[in-house]
């Protein structure tokens, strides 16, 4: 079917090449307004008691997740002072007089003693801001007409966090970019030893990006879909679209010396390996973000989403303009020759002896050993996981250089109350105060509480801000949120909200829902690798040595992130707690990947057993058919990872470091040492499967042809 698609491609070249053309220019005009599209919501858990509490703190009680706080200091005065009174009425009364801004509190116009500092020394306004209104203009027009104040004003709160962090993703988003595609771009030239043939994957990786932020914007009209999306879409668009291109372009040039320059049997009978190959590797991609997509959360289904189009668009990009272009070019693919750095036989896949086939023969003498040893280090390197607390993103996913970061530290630090997070128990109707009252004692006398606040009445709801001695995502203080749900209300309508009650529901959605996403992925997975290699071993196998492998991926980022080490040279502030979705997220995108390079590993070394039924021989000739292709391929994806990780945003910065690691891990101990290790101890049980299951791939089992 490829072969006879091919064929296709090379007689109607030109309308391919000028179909993909127009592609690009749409997608550039359209795709470049997805910004518009895109929201900062997707964290809160739908339905659950914290989110029903947060969305009443928010509309009755000018919750802070819609707020803005306008931070004022001054070295010498404190807030009792008559100038630094009047300097903060005036800013007062210049927030005030936006448009946007519903109202303003503050110890000027409350007397509430939660304003102030404990030196006295800083105060805070909150103001509360229009649903539609633009924080990122709010924020430009009071910093202008509040310059000549003879207060430092500064600007935080949720608003502020939500502007900058969407101000950070553009310029992240920018700036990976801007390094990725010339990084890339020399490590291209280098495999490919030809500057033509190196741009070809680079255009691809162009049009994998606009096309699936074109779907993004497309997707964004029927579902919420997140900002943080962007830098998925980048990441899995440009680094999955060089690496497919990378098979096919290398592929093609094998291909065109077979035919003698012949460019027609060449490219059909590229598409029909290589073409056949990025189908099942987009496949495995797939099936781990269909996992993300079954999670209710906003935050993981658009990452789900977005990921999956920047995979399909790749793809695409890989099978429909890749080779028309071939087509087009035929054996001017090598123009623009230079001497490269690698030797042949990493650029290219030899059959014979080489340094790949060496080093797995090396492994295969001593297999038990090399197992042990192997796993013993992929078990202490995930140890640091076992300690992980888990948080929610706040202002602490700014960098540390951020104003409203700087905001959220001096409240955090500086202040009474305002600083810390409290848990918010909402209580719904007009229960008589009496029965209030006695509720608020009960919560009181619990474990770890400091103090409660006095009820706060709005419309028809009560609001009680419960104040605790533990750190905010500390297991005390997500027990003591279980604690108050389990009181007895007396038929009260009681709703836990706040930051530790979002992350106790957010961790309950994920043991839910995670169990699903796993026999999604896993179950996923298995019918795949078993159509394609007829082996129940193999897959399962494979499966195993993956989650193993990400153990280090996961006690990296826990090593790194929460305990600090590595924070310095890394440009990372060590966190309270790893964002929950984090893990998930890995997990997904890192098993496709994995699993990704798989599938090209296993196709070869099952080709040769077939013809040789030699389970040593298979191994070293498929660890040397594609060592060298794997490797690079992974090279240019860590390259593009890496340019990601640099960004400002911590919450990109994980998933970045995580990813890094995860493909490090998979390509030099998971792929080099334990597959031909684990395989050579299975031997010929390496391809069993029960008689039903054999028979059903003698009919239904993919083939793979070379």
């Amino acid at each position: 079917m490829l072969e006879r698609y091919g064929r296709v491609v090379y007689r109607f070249q030109w309308w391919f090449l000028g179909f993909g053309l127009l592609c690009i220019a749409g997608a550039a005009v359209y795709g470049s307004g997805v910004y518009g599209a895109l929201s900062q919501s997707g964290f809160n858990v739908p339905g659950s008691a914290s989110s029903r509490a947060d969305a009443v703190v928010n509309r009755y009680f000018g919750g802070d997740r819609s707020d803005l706080i306008i931070l004022l200091s001054s070295g010498q005065q404190t807030a009792d002072n008559p100038s630094y009174r009047r300097a903060a009425q005036q800013v007062q009364a210049t927030v005030r007089r936006l448009q946007a801004v519903t109202g303003v509190s503050s110890y000027f116009n409350s007397g509430n003693q939660q304003f102030v500092s404990r030196d006295r020394h800083e105060s805070y306004l909150l103001a509360g801001l229009k649903d539609n209104a633009d924080v990122g203009m709010v924020i430009s027009t009071l910093q202008q007409q509040t310059r000549g104040s003879p207060l430092k004003v500064q600007f935080g709160g949720a608003a502020a966090v939500n502007a900058e962090s969407t101000a950070d993703v553009k310029q992240d988003l920018s700036r990976a970019e801007r390094y990725a595609f010339p990084v890339t771009a020399v490590l291209l030239v280098v495999i490919f030893g030809s500057v033509l043939a190196a741009a070809l994957p680079l255009a691809i990786g162009l049009y994998g990006i606009l096309g699936a932020l074109v779907i993004t914007r497309l997707v964004a009209y029927a579902t919420p879909m997140s900002v943080y999306v962007l830098n998925l879409i980048s990441l899995l668009g440009l680094g999955l679209a060089i690496d497919y291109s990378l098979f096919v372009v290398s592929r093609f040039r094998e291909e065109l010396q077979a035919h003698n320059g012949e460019v027609e049997p060449a490219l059909c009978r590229t598409l029909a390996t290589a073409g056949r190959t990025i189908i099942f590797s987009a496949l495995t991609v797939l099936i781990a973000l269909a996992g993300l997509i079954i999670f209710p959360l906003g935050f993981l289904r658009s990452m789900g989403i977005g990921g999956a189009a920047a995979v399909l668009v790749a793809l695409l990009g890989a099978l429909l303009f890749l080779p028309a272009l071939l087509a087009v070019l035929g054996p001017k693919v090598d123009s623009w020759r230079v001497r490269s750095l690698l030797p042949r036989r990493w650029r290219h896949a030899t059959p014979g002896p080489g340094n790949w086939a060496r080093l797995s023969r090396l492994v295969m003498r001593r297999p038990v050993l090399t197992v042990l040893v192997a796993l013993a280090i992929l078990l202490a390197a995930g140890t640091p996981f076992l300690s992980i607390h888990f948080s929610n993103p706040d202002f602490h996913i700014l960098p540390t250089g951020s104003q409203a970061r700087a905001v959220g530290t001096a409240l955090e630090n500086n202040f009474t109350d305002a600083g810390q997070t409290p848990i918010q128990v909402v209580i719904a109707g007009q229960p008589p105060p009496a029965q209030l009252q006695q509720f608020s004692h009960k919560i009181e006398q619990l474990p770890d509480v400091t103090h409660v606040a006095p009820p706060l009445a709005s419309g028809q709801y009560h609001l009680i801000n419960v104040y605790t001695k533990t750190d905010t995502y500390s297991v005390a203080a997500k027990n003591l949120v279980a604690n108050i749900r389990q009181l007895p209300t007396s038929k009260l309508t009681v709703w836990v909200g706040g930051q530790t009650a979002d992350v106790v529901d957010l961790l309950a959605m994920i043991r839910h829902y995670g169990v699903w996403a796993l026999i999604v992925i896993l179950g996923g997975m298995l019918a795949l690798f078993f159509l394609m290699l007829g082996s129940l071993v193999i897959p399962l196998k494979t499966i195993i040595l993956t989650i193993l492998s990400l153990s280090a991926a996961f006690g990296a980022l826990v090593w790194i992130f929460q305990q600090g080490h590595l924070a310095g040279l890394l440009g990372i502030t060590p966190e309270e707690g790893i964002d929950a979705t984090q893990p998930v997220i890995i997990f997904a995108l890192a098993f496709g990947l994995s699993m990704d390079y798989a599938v090209f590993l296993f196709s070869r070394i099952k080709e040769h057993f077939d013809e040789q039924t030699n389970i040593y021989l298979a191994i070293a000739w498929g660890m040397q058919r594609t060592g060298g292709i794997i490797t690079s391929a992974a090279i240019l994806l860590l390259a593009v990872i890496a340019a990601f990780a640099a960004g400002r945003l911590a919450i990109m910065k994980e998933v970045g470091i995580g990813l890094i690691v995860a493909v490090l891990v998979d390509v030099f101990i998971v792929r080099l040492v334990l597959v031909p290790a684990s395989m050579t101890l299975l031997g010929k049980y390496n391809w069993w499967a029960p008689n039903f299951l054999k028979k059903l791939y003698g009919r239904f089992g993919i083939k793979e042809t070379d």
